[in-house]
């Protein structure tokens, strides 16, 4: 019964030594590359906050809205707007500089993680206490 008992042990002991090796290949993947980051990016929010960013790319352009849960309609503010080029090649990390449409001002944008993220500016900080922007891409829908 010990014999019996003792190759039980032994035997979930390896299971479970090679369910963790398992799991450490699976952080050494690299990183998946995409061409593009055109498309909607929403905030990362916690369940209590109760207003969000989000980031549009399209047409060589980058704007950022703050937004509200709908009342009566959505609340979809643009707080700024700027240039976009993307780059030639696929990416899995980029950090770019952005020049205000109707200004001088210049932003610096970071993609790493398939997390957007972009400094607010002094104006936006009254909007949450939170100094990043960081954002998801929202799911395209297909039909």
């Amino acid at each position: 019964m010990k014999k019996l008992l003792a190759i039980i042990l032994t035997f979930l002991c390896f299971i479970t030594l090679t369910a963790c090796r398992e799991d450490d290949k699976m952080d050494d993947k690299e990183p998946v590359k995409i061409a593009s980051l055109s498309g909607t990016w929403r905030e990362i929010m916690d369940e209590k906050t109760y207003n969000w960013f989000e980031i549009t790319i399209e047409d060589d352009v980058l704007t950022i809205y703050y937004c509200s849960p709908p009342l009566f309609a959505p609340n979809r503010n643009q707080i700024w707007s700027g240039s976009y080029n993307d780059p030639q090649e696929p990416f899995s990390e980029l950090t770019f500089d952005s020049k205000q449409i109707d200004g001088l001002e210049i932003r610096t944008f970071n993609f790493a993680n398939e997390v957007l993220t972009v400094e607010k500016l002094p104006s936006e900080a009254d909007y949450e206490f939170v100094p990043t922007i960081r954002c998801k891409k929202l799911e395209t829908e297909t039909n």
